[in-house]
C-alpha cells in the first residue's frame, strides 16, 4: 500500500480524493459569496405602462416598459424582477392591465416581494415627416414608486425622438425606437437623481440626525420618507445640513423613528399637463408641469397681504394667532463672549406686523426644563439675551394669554431659577408681554359712567368705573372695593386706559447645548515638537446626556487663528466621554507631521491649536465666529518646532 501511495497513479489519486472531500465546502462558501452579493442590490420591478395617448395598441406600455427594464438592467445596479415573473403574477392576483390604483400596484409589489416599483406613462407620441423620411416622438414619463410608504420618490419627463428613417419603416419600429431613446435618457436622470439611502443616526422630539449629508447630494428643503423594512414610519424634510450628516424635521408621523431606520429623499419629477407636440417634435414648454413650490398669483397675494394687515391693525393682535416673533434662534456659546461660562444665546427680531415699540413691555424666554416660570426676561427693546449657568431669581410681569379679556399688569417672581447645565441639550421658547388701548378690546370701558368688564380686578359693584380705567380699577357697592391679583402676584392697575397680554409662545428652530470648552492635552502648552504627537484633547459629551459630539482641531501660525493662516481638520463624529485624538490630514501619517508643518506653514517654528466641539443635532449650531464656523472652541495653546535644516 506504501509503495502505490508513493507511485505517480497512487498520488494521483489521492489528491483527486482530497479535492472531492473539499469540493462541498468550497461550493458552500462560493454560494454564500454569491449569495451576498445577490441580497446586496435593492430589489426592483418594472410594471407595464399606461398608454395616456388613446392611440395605438395597448402593447405601447409594455413596449416602454421593457425599455425603462433594459436600461436600468445596463447599470447593475439592481436586482430586476423578469418582466414575465412581473406579468404572471399580475394575472395571479387577477389585476386589470395596466395596473393603475395604487392599492393594486403596492399589493403586486408585495407579493414580488420588491421595495420598489417602476411605472408610469406614455403621455403622447407622433410619426412625423422629417428630412425626406419619417421619425417618432414621444413623451414619457417615468416614475419609481417606494413601496414601503406608496409615496413617488424619482422620475423623469422625457421628450425624444427615433432616428429620421428614409425608408419606409412601420410606425411601430419608429415608436420602438422612440421609446428606447427616451428609456435611456429618463434612466440617466433618474441615476443622477438618485441619493444613496441614508441611516437615522439618532433621534429629536421632532426629526432625527441621519448619516449622509452635502457631499452626497442632500440639500435643506429636501422631501424624505423614513421606513422600517417595508413599512413606512414618517416623512420629513431636510432642514439643516453639514458635510457627512443632516437633520430632517417630521412633516407626517406614523410611528416614531428609531436609530436604524431608512430615509430616502423624494424627488418630484412633475407631470404632463397638455398634449401636442411643436414643430421640433417635443411637447411645447407650456405642456410641461414642474411641482409647484408657490404660487405666484400676484392678485392673490396682494389680496392676502391687504386683508391681514386689516385683521391685525383691526385685531390688535387678539386672534388665535397671537405670535410676537419673526425668528428665534438659540444657539451654544460663552458668556461673557469668548472667554466665560457655557451658556446659550437667544436671538429673535420682531413679527412683520409685532406692534409697535411704546406697547412692549417686557420679553420672556422659556426652556423645556422648567414649566412654572421663564428662565430668562428680557427688556422690551432687547433683541438678545443669554442663558448662563448660574442659578437666579426673577421678577417677571404677566397679563392675559389670548388678548380677549383686559388685564391689568400683574407681577410674579421665581426664586432659584436653575441655570443651564453644560452637555444637555434644551429646547426654548419666548413670549412677550405687551399692552392694548382698552377702547379696542372687546367689551371694555369706553369712558366715565360705563361699567368696567376688566379680568382680574373687574367692576363688578352697582356703582360706575372712573375715567374708563381698566383692569385693577376699584367698583363701589356699598363701600365695597374689589381689587384683584394675576399669577399670584399684585395687579398694579391699568393706568393709563391699557389692557395687558401675553402673546402665543414661539418655538426656537431647533436644540441648543451649553458646552465647557474641551481641556486641550498633547501636545502640552509650550511644548518643543520634534516628532510626532497625536492632537489630544478631553471629550465635551457629558455622561449624564450622551450625545454624538462633532470636533475638528484647528492649527495656526497665528494667535488670532486667521481665517489665511490656519488650517482646520475634517470634522470628526465621537459619543466618548474620555480623551479624543485626532489626526490633521490622513495625506500626513504619524511620522510625517513635521512635513505637514513645512509643507503647510513654510518657515514659521510657532503655532497655536485649539478644538471645536458641537452637538451634531443642534440647529443652527453654537454662535458662529468671524470665519463661520459653528463650534465652541477651546482656549489655545502654543507649540514650537525646530527651525528645519537650510534648504527644506
Amino acid at each position: 500500500m506504501r509503495r502505490f501511495i508513493q507511485s505517480l497513479p497512487g498520488r494521483t489519486l489521492s489528491q483527486l480524493l482530497a479535492f472531492a472531500l473539499a469540493l462541498p465546502f468550497l461550493s458552500l462558501a462560493f454560494a454564500r459569496t454569491a449569495n451576498a452579493q445577490f441580497q446586496s442590490q435593492p430589489r426592483w420591478a418594472v410594471v407595464p405602462f399606461i398608454n395616456l395617448s388613446k392611440k395605438g395598441a395597448d402593447t405601447l406600455g409594455q413596449a416602454a416598459a421593457d425599455a425603462v427594464y433594459s436600461e436600468f438592467a445596463k447599470t447593475g445596479k439592481y436586482d430586476l424582477e423578469a418582466p414575465e415573473a412581473v406579468q404572471r403574477t399580475i394575472e395571479t392576483l387577477g389585476l386589470a392591465k395596466p395596473v393603475t390604483e395604487k392599492t393594486s400596484l403596492l399589493r403586486l409589489a408585495q407579493e414580488l416581494r420588491v421595495a420598489t416599483l417602476v411605472t408610469g406613462e406614455v403621455a403622447d407620441w407622433q410619426i412625423r415627416s422629417s428630412g425626406g423620411g419619417k421619425q417618432a416622438d414621444v413623451a414619457v414619463k417615468v416614475i419609481v414608486l417606494d413601496v414601503a410608504s406608496g409615496l413617488p420618490i424619482n422620475g423623469a419627463l422625457i421628450n425624444e425622438h427615433s432616428s429620421v428613417r428614409a425608408q419606409d419603416p412601420s410606425d411601430e419600429v419608429l415608436i420602438n425606437e422612440a421609446l428606447m431613446a427616451a428609456a435611456s435618457r429618463a434612466v440617466a436622470a433618474i441615476q443622477a437623481q438618485t441619493l444613496p439611502t441614508a441611516t437615522v443616526l439618532n433621534t429629536r422630539p421632532d426629526g432625527a440626525l441621519i448619516n449622509q449629508g452635502s457631499r452626497t447630494g442632500f440639500k435643506i428643503g429636501q422631501e424624505v420618507v423614513v421606513v422600517r423594512g417595508r413599512e413606512q414610519v414618517s416623512t420629513a424634510k431636510v432642514i439643516d445640513v453639514e458635510e457627512d450628516s443632516s437633520i430632517v424635521r417630521v412633516t407626517r408621523q406614523i410611528k416614531g423613528i428609531q436609530p436604524g431606520d431608512k430615509v430616502r429623499v423624494v424627488v418630484d419629477p412633475g407631470n404632463f399637463v397638455a398634449k401636442g407636440f411643436g414643430g421640433n417634435g417635443k411637447v411645447t414648454e407650456v405642456g410641461i408641469q414642474k411641482p409647484r413650490r408657490s404660487n405666484n398669483s400676484s392678485a392673490i397675494i396682494t389680496l392676502a397681504l391687504v386683508l391681514g394687515l386689516v385683521f391685525i391693525l383691526l385685531s390688535q393682535g387678539r386672534s388665535g394667532n397671537n405670535s410676537a416673533v419673526g425668528s428665534f434662534t438659540a444657539e451654544a456659546g460663552m458668556f461673557p463672549t469668548n472667554s466665560g461660562s457655557p451658556a446659550v444665546k437667544l436671538t429673535w427680531s420682531r413679527d412683520l406686523f409685532q406692534r409697535g415699540l411704546d406697547n412692549t413691555i417686557q420679553w420672556q424666554i422659556w426652556r423645556d426644563d422648567i414649566l412654572t416660570s421663564p428662565v430668562v426676561v428680557a427688556d422690551r427693546t432687547a433683541s438678545f439675551a443669554y442663558d448662563t449657568t448660574a442659578a437666579r431669581d426673577l421678577t417677571y410681569s404677566t397679563g392675559n394669554l389670548g388678548g380677549l379679556e383686559c388685564a391689568g399688569l400683574g407681577e410674579d417672581t421665581a426664586d432659584a431659577v436653575a441655570g443651564v447645565i453644560p452637555g444637555r441639550p434644551y429646547q426654548y421658547q419666548i413670549s412677550l408681554i405687551y399692552r392694548v388701548n382698552e377702547i379696542d378690546v372687546i367689551g371694555s370701558s369706553t369712558g366715565g359712567g360705563t361699567t368696567g368688564t376688566g379680568g382680574t380686578g373687574l367692576n363688578t359693584g352697582g356703582g360706575t368705573t372712573t375715567g374708563g380705567t381698566t383692569a385693577g380699577t376699584t367698583g363701589t357697592t356699598g363701600g365695597t372695593t374689589t381689587g384683584g391679583t394675576t399669577g399670584g402676584g399684585t395687579t398694579t392697575g391699568g393706568a393709563g386706559g391699557f389692557c395687558y397680554f401675553t402673546s402665543d409662545k414661539t418655538t426656537a428652530s431647533g436644540f441648543a447645548t451649553p458646552l465647557t470648552r474641551v481641556n486641550l492635552q498633547s501636545p502640552a502648552n509650550n511644548a518643543t515638537v520634534t516628532s510626532y504627537l497625536p492632537f489630544s484633547f478631553s471629550s465635551a459629551v457629558n455622561p449624564a446626556f450622551p450625545s454624538q459630539m462633532g470636533y475638528v482641531v484647528q492649527l495656526s501660525s497665528e494667535a488670532n487663528f486667521a481665517r489665511g493662516a490656519t488650517f482646520t481638520s475634517n470634522e470628526v463624529i465621537r459619543t466618548d466621554v474620555t480623551s479624543i485624538s485626532i489626526t490633521l490630514s490622513p495625506r500626513y501619517p504619524g511620522d510625517t507631521f513635521l512635513q505637514f508643518l513645512t509643507d503647510n506653514f513654510p518657515g514659521k517654528t510657532q503655532f497655536w491649536w485649539r478644538v471645536g466641539a458641537r452637538n451634531v443635532a443642534d440647529n443652527p449650531g453654537p454662535v458662529a465666529d468671524a470665519s463661520g464656523f459653528r463650534y465652541v472652541f477651546s482656549s489655545p495653546q502654543r507649540f514650537v518646532r525646530p527651525a528645519p535644516p537650510p534648504g527644506k
